[in-house]
């Protein structure tokens, strides 16, 4: 920093502008820190410098600069948004509330000066919001803005306080309960193209064993294009069980930031070999699909069977319902397959068993204990009994 002759301490920086082709680049060095930026014009150049200028100015003395909440949300989402595995979806989200999505009227909170900004603003897009559109849907938006706040509160000192904390959230749909029916798992794979003999050349096939693969592992529709060779072991002679790998480090696999295990059945393990072709080295993807067409392809297809309310998504859940019906797999070990963190969401979505169902179970454990009582019984009035009980654990 150094002081000009009013007393007022501004940063070193040092700038340059080239052009470009039809473009002007501007470097500048602040503070021995290296920022550049692309414009059309020398004059939004020189915008942009003084613009850096200030918000060092600002970040060292902890003034709330002259923005508004959309100015926020666009840097948001320029600097932050665009290294997330939901970039894209961020960015979509941002530009319709600034106005520049297809609506092109922006909403009234995006022109909120962040030095007036406060609960109020927060409650009152709250209260329009849910006019339009469903609560789950506020959450999402909310979560979203409230991350930026939060971001610019403690990386920028834009803000003081993250309000968002300050308001109540609406209340969210309820988890959804649509289960994959068998029916419609032959269907949509018979209308991909799918065959258990065929080599699977083609990306709609492909798209068929991606959602068969998801209906028996559980796995997210971006963890499984992220699948690569290196990352499945199917009995390789190491004595494992097959299983994948779900990386955090893979952009679009890494919603929990938590790598896992995922053990994988027979016909997991079946879908994986008949892919054997498709990837060729260790770097490879398995599937060679990525998200944005899986899911293209699958609304396609289940608008064109009259299939309803069905999302590729619900196969997670129709995986994770199939499984928590086994007794060997209890809660916990579901939440380590799936990636769950929080117990009441494996408890409250995915255990649907009935209570119709426990009443049997509840017999045999009446059962077992009337026998054991009776065996205590024995033991304590007939000595003989225990030492025969005795040589029988022995041997």
């Amino acid at each position: 920093m150094v002081k000009t002759t009013d007393g007022i301490e501004k940063p070193k920086i040092k700038d340059g502008i080239e052009k470009r082709g039809d473009k002007y680049r501007i470097r500048v060095r602040i503070n021995g820190e290296d920022r550049s930026e692309t414009f059309s014009t020398k004059a939004e150049c020189k915008v942009w410098r003084d613009e850096q200028r200030t918000n060092i100015v600002n970040e060292k003395h902890g003034r709330i600069p002259n923005k508004t909440f959309g100015d926020l949300l666009v840097r948001y989402m320029n600097e932050v948004s665009i290294n997330k595995d939901g970039g894209e979806w961020e960015k979509k989200r941002i530009k319709a509330l600034v106005g520049e999505g297809k609506s092109e009227t922006p909403d009234p909170i995006s022109k909120v000066n962040l030095r007036a900004f406060c609960d109020t603003h927060i409650i009152e897009w709250r209260d329009r919001r849910l006019k339009a559109v469903s609560g789950s849907a506020v959450i999402r938006d909310w979560a979203l803005w409230s991350s930026a706040c939060s971001h610019a509160k403690s990386e920028w000192k834009w803000l003081k306080h993250n309000y968002f904390f300050d308001v109540t959230k609406p209340k969210g749909n309820p988890p959804r309960t649509r289960r994959v029916g068998n029916g419609e798992i032959d269907k949509i794979i018979d209308e991909l193209g799918y065959s258990k003999e065929s080599k699977l050349e083609a990306v709609s096939e492909r798209i068929a064993a991606a959602f068969l693969f998801a209906v028996e592992t559980g796995l997210r529709t971006g963890e499984i294009c992220k699948i690569k060779r290196r990352d499945v072991n199917l009995l390789n002679g190491d004595g494992k069980e097959p299983f994948v790998n779900v990386t955090a480090t893979e952009k679009g696999a890494r919603k929990t930031g938590t790598s896992r295990v995922v053990p994988l059945s027979r016909e997991a393990v079946r879908l994986i070999r008949q892919l054997e072709g498709i990837a060729k080295g260790d770097g490879d993807y398995v599937f060679g699909v990525n998200a944005p067409s899986v899911d293209t392809v699958f609304r396609r297809i289940k608008t064109r069977l009259g299939i309803v309310d069905l999302h590729f998504h619900d196969s997670r859940a129709e995986a994770l319902t199939r499984m928590s019906a086994k007794p060997q797999v209890n809660a916990l070990r579901l939440g380590k397959i799936s990636g769950h963190k929080k117990l009441d969401i494996i408890l409250n979505t995915y255990y649907r068993e009935s209570a119709e169902g426990w009443a049997p179970l509840l017999d045999e454990i009446d059962e077992a204990n009337l026998t054991m009582q009776k065996l205590a019984a024995r033991m304590a009035a007939d000595p003989e009994f225990v030492k025969t009980i005795e040589q029988l654990i022995k041997k």
